[in-house]
């Protein structure tokens, strides 16, 4: 489930630059670069808008250059994507486009798949790009290019916290609905920067609540699949919530069998390399059993990202 995401230019300060200014010396020109969700699956396009707005009181010239000649883009290290040149109706239109004054109030605008410039964007990645124009800049999206989920294949997930890295494998034919769901929030970069908000020494971490209680989700709720898998250390539960019970993100991770839990908790996954991470991390300080919120770090553990991975066939 790809979200929607709230544009770009919401979220992020805007560069303001060009030579033309009012009497009150502001800029006359703003860029603004807008994706409509956070993540793409490899293969489809990636749509982007860029309107150049001139918010002065008189005409300005528009940027000078083309406008598919500004945008950038650079891939999870930093390194510079080629774009593969443009079509000749774009630059036209961009030609076109930057030969008008802009009058004040007025903007131009681009909207278009950056695939068609970037033919590197229908494979997945973590992406930044930008706009530029001489001095004049737009604000930075990232754009994260994932696998669409297949139910016939089986995944990993990797998750990477500040404490170190362990990893998961997926089982989706012991609950599918809490696979995808799980494999769906992590492609849209849910868990990203969420904490575990308890821990039990050698017991039980748990994580996923984005409000940090153990009482919060992703808005929505999915059925409870009752697994007959067995609870041992290392299995991954979701934290089933309300009447009639039902899943949503918040997961749990045993460190000690839990028998009891056997053909009632929904079993999705089993860390399959990193217990020690997971047991590092239940041994933080947390409060005590009789807190308002027991059991709660006392300092922040995060997930800094979860990525997800097609499983080698054996």
């Amino acid at each position: 489930m790809l979200a929607p995401l709230i544009p770009a230019a919401a979220l992020a300060a805007l560069l303001y630059a060009g030579a033309a200014r009012t009497g009150a010396d502001t800029p006359s020109l703003k860029a603004i670069l807008e994706v409509d969700r956070d993540a793409y699956y490899a293969g489809d396009p990636v749509p982007v808008r860029l309107s150049i707005w001139n918010d002065s009181g008189a005409p300005v010239p528009a940027p000078s250059s083309e406008i598919p000649a500004g945008f950038e883009l650079f891939d999870i290290e930093g390194k510079k994507v080629a774009p593969v040149g443009v079509a000749a109706a774009a630059a036209d239109e961009a030609a076109a486009a930057s030969s008008r004054p802009l009058t004040a109030g007025s903007f131009v605008g681009y909207a278009r798949d950056l695939t068609i410039l970037y033919p590197k964007l229908k494979e997945t990645g973590t992406y930044r790009l930008q706009w530029r124009s001489g001095a004049l800049e737009s604000n930075a999206v990232i754009l994260h290019v994932v696998p669409r989920y297949d139910p016939d294949k089986d995944y990993t997930a990797r998750v990477d916290t500040d404490m170190g890295t362990f990893t998961m494998e997926l089982l989706r034919k012991d609950a599918p609905i809490a696979v995808k769901t799980f494999i769906d929030l992590a492609q849209d970069g849910f868990y990203d920067g969420l904490s575990f908000h308890y821990v039990e020494s050698d017991r039980v971490i748990a994580g996923g609540d984005p409000s940090g209680t153990g009482s919060g989700g992703p808005g929505f709720h999915i059925p409870h699949e009752r697994t007959q898998i067995k609870m041992l250390a290392g299995t991954v539960i979701l934290m089933a919530t309300g009447r009639p019970p039902s899943n949503g993100s918040t997961f749990a991770i045993l460190l000690a069998p839990r028998p009891d839990f056997e053909a009632k908790e929904t079993g999705f996954a089993q860390v399959i390399e990193g217990l020690d991470v997971v047991k590092k991390i239940s041994n933080v300080p947390a409060s005590p059993q009789d807190a308002p919120l027991p059991h709660h770090p006392l300092k922040d553990v995060k997930i800094l990202r979860v990525v997800v991975k097609v499983k080698p066939a054996a």
